[in-house]
């Protein structure tokens, strides 16, 4: 549809904050540590990218105790 699913391994309880060209910017505070599938809507220039068969930059931060660690991803949309 019009949104894409990540999953994010957390190694303990934080706020995980993800973002990329295409998406929209989505935050969820609280996750406890594990495995969390997060469902992140696409904007106009992510839907035009998916028809396309573009690839999507996606960049998650996690951010625990005032302290902030990012990791990136390019995927097929």
């Amino acid at each position: 549809g019009n949104s894409l699913a990540v999953t994010v391994n957390l190694g303990q309880q934080g706020t995980v904050k993800i973002t990329g060209r295409g998406l929209r910017t989505t935050t969820r505070r609280g996750l406890k540590a594990g495995t969390h599938t997060i469902t992140v809507p696409l904007t106009a220039t992510g839907r035009a990218a998916k028809r396309h068969k573009s690839k999507l930059k996606v960049q998650a931060a996690l951010t625990v105790s005032g302290r902030t660690g990012t990791a990136t991803a390019t995927l097929r949309a």
